[in-house]
């Protein structure tokens, strides 16, 4: 055998190797390629293919490499044929499934050490044809244990979460409510030896990009959604009751309108359990410690209705047994304040503390969903738009851009959004710029609120990668990327190009500025209930997100202090201000440690601001 694996010897200097070429007979959206297992006296082994070849030591993958492959083989031993699942380009590993057998056709447990534990049984010798491959439809041994797969991948920084499912024996998995990076998916196929067939989406999303258009590009899985969705893209529509059964997976759709007329949750059964259902994938229906909010597809009243029928005529029928998964998380702006960071619950632990499913009186509930709406997530017609028209694979990769570069797009009208640390904005960036953290939770949400419509966006960061993963987060809110200031501001400063900065105070310095002569501004950028919760005497009110709208209502004249709950906010409402010619200073701690350091606070809304 030729070929070099990186960090093993040349596969033609390792002893007594005998290989059979089997052919991938469930490729996973890639090219199929012919594969071989090596088995050395390094306690390794190697899978080789036309493909390239993947080094597998103690069961852990590796990527695949070039290699150039020599289709005979050494010696008089044998070894048993195994089905590498997913061995293909665009997968990138091999998944072994199987045994390897060598010294005479004892075989090995592939699982686990080799050499370690040998099986107590005999592989019968395989034929080597020189102009054929052998093929298997099954593994020799899957040694897969549990056959029911399921998985929650969350979103952090939207708040969402997503599911794959499936019955390992029978092989083919799906996913439910895909976000934008597709990468986990795929990875847990990978891992587990299954292939994505099919993604199922609760509704129309509002406030991310569907990653659906990028896993039937990849996989070529089949698209699901409610026929009410009107999706544009190629789907398979169903209705209340349909059923997909993947083995002995059942997965039933419930009809649950009121976040959005189509919105479906799906009802997970085992029949190798006993067939009585057990996991609830709720999407944006019911959440653990509220539910979800009924105005962004209808009128919020009718939106409320629907939804209180359908909790109490759908979803509190099912026993208590059975496990809630929500489609978001706390942090999410698809749900109220009660809205929990668990990932988890079950539908009697709902029922009894959940305080939206508390409320018995139809018009009561209405008037309570209502009456506690906060802020929309921003773009939501065109994110709404994405995801029920044609499939959206790929807004383009961001290009490595000089300072130079820079410059010229920003004269041309770009946004450069500068994804470091507040503190390392504050201290210099580019004049311009807007701070937004990409380490921070709800990046994406705040980067979509402040961006000037159609604007190309610039992405500055503190090191190597992080601009390729802030442009990721972006994309899943349906901003493509324009490029990424390459060397970052090191790049910039080392030309000796210009720099902005902002003062950072905190609290105390606050509090000193605004007892002094012609002191400045407060200007709380928080929420309205946040704001109405307590306060600085006499501070304005203005949310972040509308800020770019509302700048007449500000004093052009004097110097205006930005503050928030914890600096974030305030930082990013700064970099707007001074953006627009305000001389700004940004306080960097929130109006909490204000009131802990002995600094009055009141209560109440704000009166409307007077420029």
């Amino acid at each position: 055998m030729k070929g070099q694996a990186r960090g093993l010897p040349a596969l033609d200097a390792v002893d007594d190797v005998a290989a059979v070429e089997v052919e991938a007979a469930e490729g996973g959206g890639g090219q199929d390629g012919l594969v071989a297992l090596i088995a050395d006296e390094d306690d390794a082994a190697v899978a080789a293919g036309q493909i390239g070849v993947a080094v597998l030591a103690v069961g852990v993958q590796a990527p695949l490499e070039d290699v150039a492959i020599d289709h005979g083989r050494s010696g008089n031993q044998a070894v048993a044929a195994a089905l590498l699942y997913g061995a293909d380009v665009d997968q990138e590993v091999a998944e072994p499934r199987g045994f390897v057998g060598f010294g005479g056709g004892e075989a090995v447990d592939f699982r686990r050490r080799l050499g370690e534990q040998l099986f107590h049984r005999r592989q019968r010798r395989l034929p080597f044809h020189e102009d054929s491959h052998t093929h298997w439809s099954q593994p020799l041994a899957s040694g897969r244990g549990k056959k029911m797969l399921f998985r929650q991948i969350i979103h952090e920084d939207l708040g969402c979460a997503s599911y794959l499912v499936a019955d390992r024996e029978h092989g083919v998995a799906a996913v439910v409510d895909p976000q934008w990076d597709i990468d986990p998916y795929r990875r847990l196929a990978r891992l587990h030896g299954v292939r994505i067939g099919h993604v199922l989406e609760t509704h129309n999303h509002a406030d991310h990009v569907s990653g659906h258009g990028r896993l039937c590009r990849s996989t070529g899985a089949t698209i699901h959604v409610h026929e009410l969705a009107e999706a544009e893209h190629p789907h398979e529509p169903f209705g209340d009751g349909w059923k997909l059964e993947l083995g002995d997976l059942t997965i039933a759709a419930i009809h649950t309108p009121g976040h959005r007329p189509e919105h479906t949750c799906f009802l997970l059964s085992d029949a190798g359990r006993g067939g009585a259902p057990w996991a609830l994938l709720t999407g944006d229906s019911l959440f653990i410690g509220d539910v979800a909010r009924p105005d962004l597809a209808v009128e919020p009243r009718e939106g409320a209705a629907d939804m209180f029928r359908s909790l109490r005529d759908r979803l509190l029928v099912l026993p208590d047994e059975v496990e809630v998964w929500p489609g978001h998380l706390g942090g999410s702006l698809c749900g109220g304040s009660g809205l929990d960071l668990k990932t988890s619950s079950t539908i009697g632990f709902e029922r009894r503390h959940n305080r939206a499913l508390a409320i018995e009186d139809e018009a009561e509930f209405i008037e309570a969903q209502v009456g506690s709406l906060g802020d929309k997530p921003p773009n939501i017609e065109r994110i709404v738009g994405l995801n029920k028209g044609p499939l959206v694979e790929d807004f383009g990769t961001p290009a490595p851009l000089s300072p130079h570069e820079v410059e010229e797009l920003v004269e041309a009208g770009a946004a450069v959004i500068d994804g470091r640390t507040n503190e390392q904005f504050d201290e210099a960036h580019i004049e311009g710029a807007l701070s937004a953290s990409s380490y921070d939770t709800g990046f994406a949400t705040k980067v979509s609120r402040v961006a000037p419509p159609g604007a190309d966006i610039v992405v500055v960061a503190a090191s190597s990668g992080d601009e390729r993963a802030a442009a990721q987060l972006l994309a899943s809110v349906g901003l493509p990327v324009r490029g990424f200031l390459e060397g970052g501001m090191t790049a910039w400063r080392t030309e000796e190009r210009p720099v902005r900065r902002i003062e950072l105070i905190d609290p105390d310095e606050l509090a000193r500025r605004v007892d002094g002569d012609a002191g400045p501004v407060v200007l709380d950028v928080r929420n309205k209930s946040e704001y109405a919760g307590e306060h600085i005497p006499g501070s304005l009110h203005i949310p972040y997100g509308d800020l770019a709208g509302r700048l007449d209502e500000l004093p052009a004249d004097r110097q205006i202090a930005t503050i928030c709950r914890g600096g974030k906010r305030s930082g990013l409402a700064a970099s707007i201000l001074q953006r627009a010619g305000f001389e700004v200073v940004h306080v960097g701690r929130g109006v909490g440690v204000w009131r802990d350091g002995g600094h009055p606070v009141e209560r109440g809304a704000a009166e409307p601001v007077v420029s």
